[in-house]
């Protein structure tokens, strides 16, 4: 189970340091983390955040094709959504609300730590979603939800894990300043 877990968090560093540097491939290596990521987590009783991995396996094919229809080719002409207050309280309120949900039934089909999971993983994938649409944003999201999934990767002794989502938390704040500095917000 080791070499699985390392060779995935090898990959998911890959992946986050190709996005935040707005390089289209990182979307595979992050597929390929996350596909490894599913058994693991499947096997550690993590049920919640197997499911979620599994989700950043279609995300990963998602990100891929779509960052392919607007291409980077110079990082000047990289451009980013920003969402209003009022969007993010509205997705933060239902993301909790659905978390709850998730929660009860992770909790009723036997995982660990359910309801934490459940909002690691609900909010992992609304992270996943604003990547993908290049909402800049994303990056403040990721930095809470590295950490919170740190610490509950460390309850878990999925040590080489919880490491990496600490360094999730200081490659996500490259990221959001990296975007902030290269790109330029969208008009739309």
């Amino acid at each position: 189970m080791v070499f699985v877990e390392v060779t995935s968090v090898v990959l998911a560093l890959l992946y986050v340091v190709l996005i935040a540097r707005k390089v289209r491939l990182g979307w595979v290596f992050g597929t390929v983390s996350s596909a490894l990521a599913v058994w693991l987590f499947w096997k550690s009783n993590l049920n919640s955040e197997a499911l979620l991995y599994l989700f950043y396996v279609l995300a990963g094919v998602y990100g891929y094709f779509q960052w392919g229809q607007h291409k980077v080719e110079k990082q000047e002409q990289f451009t980013y959504q920003e969402w209003k207050v009022v969007n993010h309280t509205i997705i933060i309120v239902g993301t909790a609300s659905v978390a709850v949900v998730l929660g009860r039934l992770m909790q009723d089909w036997g995982s660990h730590f359910p309801y934490f999971d459940a909002f690691t993983t609900c909010f992992g994938f609304l992270a996943t979603f604003m990547a993908a649409r290049k909402v800049l944003s994303n990056w403040i999201y990721w930095i809470i939800i590295d950490l919170a999934s740190a610490y509950l990767y460390f309850l878990k002794d999925l040590n080489y894990y919880s490491i990496l989502m600490v360094l999730y938390t200081v490659l996500a704040a490259y990221g959001y300043f990296e975007w902030r500095k290269t790109g330029r917000p969208s008009q739309d």
